[in-house]
């Protein structure tokens, strides 16, 4: 039986009109009376009686009422959606790319605990990263936004680029980033070069090397920058957990990070 006639049934029996039933309801006399009609057919029973006092109800919807509004409620409850509270959860587990983390890594963590006291992990995407958010372990992932499965919703927060960086005609240093510049030709189109001649995955000692080498460094792009370096950077999340409050909540506080840090690029 459609719940929103449980409804009617109810409001009739709380006003004894279907005036004051329709007004209740937010919905017209002529859809209360429908209704009625079809929970009496329904129920085999009259329901409500006409009376100098109004609507009247039978033995029958006395006996039902009480019943039904434990029902309704009992239903409502079921389908309303849980409270969130930050405070409520125990662990967060978020992977992101380099140079990400170290750019955005402190004031992440710093915003997730002005909110909550849970363990937070942050750590380096990986090789293995997107297999774990698929199995629930992480919760998000920031990566270069590519091709992937539709096990997995990709949302836009910016679009980077990558310029040259430290000594000039120096030797190229490669920071790796797992599931993104493998096997990028990037140093063949803009050096001449056919790979770099150091290869690291801390972006932290690219930094340091800059005074001798030279680098690729990621930064955000604008209208000077060179289109076919772009690429967009974005939450990897799995698809079917995207609606989540938790993920909704640290997406959230990621975006505003995000906003008001992008000079750390």
């Amino acid at each position: 039986m459609d719940l929103n006639n449980l409804n009617v049934f109810i409001a009739l029996f709380e006003t004894g009109s279907t005036q004051r039933a329709a007004l209740q309801l937010g919905r017209s006399q002529s859809y209360v009376s429908k209704t009625l009609a079809q929970l009496r057919e329904d129920l085999d029973d009259s329901l409500f009686i006409r009376s100098a006092n109004g609507l009247e109800p039978t033995t029958y919807a006395k006996r039902i009422a009480p019943k039904l509004k434990l029902a309704i409620a009992s239903v409502e409850s079921a389908i309303e959606p849980d409270q969130f509270s930050p405070s409520s959860i125990d662990t967060i587990n978020i992977h992101v790319s380099e140079p990400l983390i170290l750019a955005f890594g402190k004031p992440i963590i710093e915003a997730i605990r002005a909110e909550t006291t849970a363990k937070i992990t942050l750590v380096h995407w990986r090789s293995d990263s997107e297999q774990s958010i698929l199995e629930g372990g992480v919760e998000i992932g920031i990566h270069a936004i590519t091709d992937r499965s539709q096990e997995f919703y990709q949302r836009k927060i910016f679009t980077a680029t990558a310029v040259q960086r430290g000594k000039q005609g120096a030797e190229m240093i490669k920071v790796h980033v797992d599931n993104f510049n493998e096997f990028s030709p990037v140093y063949e189109r803009e050096t001449g070069k056919i790979e770099p001649t150091i290869v690291t995955d801390n972006t932290g000692l690219g930094l340091q090397l800059e005074d001798q080498y030279n680098r690729y460094h990621l930064k955000l792009a604008t209208a000077d920058t060179s289109s076919h370096l772009n690429f967009d950077v974005g939450y990897v999340i799995k698809s079917s957990r995207r609606e989540e409050p938790k993920i909704q909540w640290i997406s959230k506080i990621i975006d505003d990070v995000i906003k008001n840090n992008t000079h750390r690029l």
